[in-house]
């Protein structure tokens, strides 16, 4: 017999704890097409009255037809259960759930329409045959009006990845046994993930996996000191160096440009007749303001030519603000962010034991003394520990070039356009060794 395969696609109901609200005022009797409310304010036809709490047992959906005074709401069809007084009562813009899939290589087909279940906190489809190639997504719908939301984050066939957010917002719910969201939403565990991100970020700014390069996206514009970084990305938290790359002479040079702090920067261009030339030598670094997000560069001198250079940039650029469960992060261990997020559920259950230990785990109090008992290491310690580790060469000398030269640096940064091989061996390497 042919193996078969399917996949479980879990979709979280729409959250109604913003949406209108009201009560039975009076019990409601299965076969009756009328509600009698406290006050039927904000709720008209074609929307859809949610009676019960979303998530519990018998809570159930009609669609309105109309309202009569303040206080009765008409429904199109009899509810399948009696409800008492004092029932709470939700107006919903939808009723339904549309799924799509695409396979691998192929287009979006919607796959089938179901009915929202309100009786819990998610509605589960089936999809036989599915596989892991397969790309899902939804959107919720109102049958009658035909309205229908955004579309939600697309997921795979294989579910999310162990650095995606859906994949933490699971382990947290599994861990602080909160299955159905009646402790915490969705959104509050992002919104811990997120503060969580932002504790590491503020641990210090250049974390070796939020490390990029930029290759050339700027380039120079003629008498023009200032240069915007939000064109490489809006998230730049800082800039480890900066290359140049000239194009004006030949062969053509890429060259390390020197940092220099802004009082040192300002100095050294306090000649205001100084002549544009192509050949960069220093830049320092701007602060974001209104109009850039990460800031600017400033080089000096100007440039002579309108893209007679471009700039290669190494950069920290930190992780986006976590929205939804397909958003990704590049923290290597994205458990350590789960951690945080627990505490802080502990915390709402009023658990301070677990919300300590959680906590301890995701910024360790105390010290690791030996650096190679990494049973101790922990959360952001951990993270530092790989910090160490990535910045020192693996069964490799730190350095094969020994740095002997007068003004080394001006040479480094500033002569480079005159130097050959033998130059650099008198100035910067050790001529006994003879090596480059």
């Amino acid at each position: 017999m042919a193996e078969t395969s399917a996949r479980r696609i879990r979709i979280n109901n729409p959250d109604l704890s913003q949406s209108e609200k009201s009560s039975l005022n009076a019990d409601y009797a299965t076969g009756s097409t009328t509600l009698t409310v406290i006050s039927n304010f904000g709720f008209q036809d074609n929307d859809y009255a949610v009676v019960g709490e979303p998530g519990t047992e018998k809570a159930e959906a009609s669609d309105i037809t109309g309202t009569t005074g303040n206080i009765t709401i008409n429904i199109s069809a009899t509810l399948k259960f009696n409800h008492s007084t004092g029932t709470p009562i939700y107006r919903s813009e939808y009723n339904q759930v549309e799924v799509s899939k695409m396979p691998s290589g192929g287009a979006w087909s919607v796959l089938d329409t179901v009915g929202i279940k309100w009786d819990n906190h998610e509605t589960i489809y089936i999809d036989q045959g599915g596989v892991n190639a397969d790309s899902y997504r939804f959107r919720f719908k109102n049958s009658v009006s035909g309205n229908t939301s955004e579309y939600g984050p697309t997921i795979t066939g294989a579910g999310f990845s162990k650095n995606q957010v859906g994949r933490m917002v699971e382990n947290v719910r599994d861990t602080v046994r909160d299955p159905n969201r009646k402790i915490v939403s969705d959104n509050e565990i992002i919104r811990f993930l997120t503060q969580a991100k932002n504790i590491i970020r503020a641990k210090r700014r250049d974390w070796y996996f939020w490390e990029k390069e930029d290759l050339g996206s700027i380039t120079t514009i003629a008498s023009t000191r200032k240069y915007d970084l939000d064109d490489i990305s809006t998230r730049i938290d800082s800039i480890r160096d900066i290359r140049y790359r000239d194009t004006t002479i030949s062969p053509v040079k890429l060259y390390q440009i020197e940092w220099f702090p802004r009082v040192q920067f300002d100095k050294t261009k306090q000649d205001e007749s100084e002549t544009s030339s192509d050949t960069i030598g220093i830049y320092t670094v701007l602060p974001p303001d209104s109009s850039s997000d990460s800031g600017y560069i400033e080089i000096d001198p100007s440039p002579l030519t309108t893209s007679g250079g471009s700039f290669y940039v190494r950069y920290f650029e930190y992780d986006a603000d976590f929205e939804d469960v397909a958003d990704t992060t590049s923290i290597p261990f994205p458990h350590i962010l789960e951690d945080y997020a627990i505490s802080k559920c502990e915390e709402i259950k009023g658990n301070d034991a677990r919300a300590k230990l959680y906590r301890n785990l995701f910024d360790p109090v105390e010290k690791v003394g030996n650096r190679n008992d990494r049973r101790k290491l922990t959360g952001v310690a951990l993270l530092e520990q790989m910090q160490r580790d990535q910045n020192r060469p693996s069964s490799q000398p730190k350095s094969i070039r020994k740095f002997i030269g007068r003004n080394p640096v001006d040479r480094t940064y500033r002569r480079r356009l005159t130097t050959n091989r033998d130059q650099l061996v008198e100035d910067y390497f050790d001529p006994q060794r003879g090596i480059l």
